[in-house]
């Protein structure tokens, strides 16, 4: 894998960070006014499918679900590399918000209309533009069939901006910026506004821990997928492989979660979090273990941060130690 991130080096098309910007409604709504091109009312961003809120979640969700006041669902994405499986992402997310209305005893008429849009650092098909839509038409009229979806690609360095607004140039510009130019005085008052959330989020102590949580689970999925992988065609290996990825960083938690309740179970991820930390930066210290063990979850929140602040383990007992929580 890549080299992890620093939360302060993120920008805005780093998955954590744009989920975390957009999941508030101030900042999602003009982006969608500028992706679409029209006024819209409200939107109400789901934070309760949102991994970076509900780390617990087995699966990482890293698209932004939203609903305008017209019913109308939109599924947004940011997409750095080019996987080559856009369409069939876009067919998944579609029926995904299909079958959650569907699955309330809707009947399909009652379908709302439903928009995927993938905001792409690179161009899905390479003709230099910057928006492309998709919609179902008949191949042999051309008449456009109006099931009330549609797919937006945009990709951030498009060259005709002449046909799009100044506001959606100014939006994939930030996009694609690279970090000291993502902080540079911006003259766009929704810009300006991003920058600012960004800030925020990169100096909230709630937010850090949230990133490490995040960082793991997908460091985590990554682990489980590749071991399963490499040890395809053993059977004996591959079923070892797979069982201990599973548990991997979750064995403790879990058997304590479901013997003690998942209360203790969350305790253990933290401690695992806050283990693999400090064991970057030096040999762990015989006396943290019972200090972990004994501190409660929000104390372990609070470690998590100063983890990843010290240079060393014998600077994170020291600042422990000082602040004297649960010791």
């Amino acid at each position: 894998m890549r080299k992890r991130k620093k939360l302060s080096e993120l920008t805005l098309k780093d998955d954590f960070m744009f989920s975390a910007v957009m999941v508030d409604p101030k900042n999602c709504k003009p982006m969608l006014e500028r992706i679409l091109g029209i006024n819209i009312a409200s939107v109400e961003v789901d934070r309760e499918k949102s991994m970076i809120y509900h780390p617990e979640y087995k699966g990482i969700r890293l698209d932004i679900l939203a609903t305008d006041a017209n019913n109308t669902r939109y599924n947004v994405e940011m997409q750095i590399a080019d996987e080559h499986n856009l369409p069939l992402r876009s067919r998944y997310y579609h029926s995904q918000m299909d079958m959650e209305i569907l699955a309330r005893g809707e009947p399909y008429q009652n379908l709302p209309s439903c928009i995927v849009i993938f905001i792409c650092d690179y161009d899905p098909f390479h003709q230099d533009l910057c928006c492309y839509i998709i919609e179902h038409r008949c191949k042999e009229s051309g008449e456009i069939m109006d099931d009330g979806t549609g797919t937006v690609l945009l990709y951030t360095c498009g060259k005709n901006r002449d046909e799009i607004s100044p506001e959606l140039a100014a939006f994939l510009d930030f996009v694609h910026a690279d970090l000291k130019k993502s902080q540079e005085k911006s003259h766009d008052p929704y810009i300006e506004q991003l920058q600012e959330s960004i800030q925020e989020i990169k100096v909230s102590r709630e937010m850090g821990v949230r990133y490490v949580l995040f960082m793991e689970k997908l460091e985590e999925e990554y682990r489980d997928g590749y071991e399963a992988g490499e040890r395809s065609g053993y059977e004996k290996g591959e079923k070892s492989g797979y069982e201990k990825g599973q548990k991997s960083g979750y064995e403790k938690g879990e058997k304590s979660g479901y013997e003690k309740g998942e209360n203790h179970g969350e305790k253990n991820a933290r401690i695992s979090i806050i283990r693999n930390i400090l064991s970057e930066k030096g040999s762990l210290i015989s006396q943290l273990e019972e200090h972990l063990k004994k501190a409660s979850i929000h104390t372990l929140d609070t470690w998590v941060c100063f983890a990843i602040e010290a240079e060393n383990c014998e600077m994170f007992l020291q600042k422990i130690q000082k602040e004297n929580t649960d010791i």
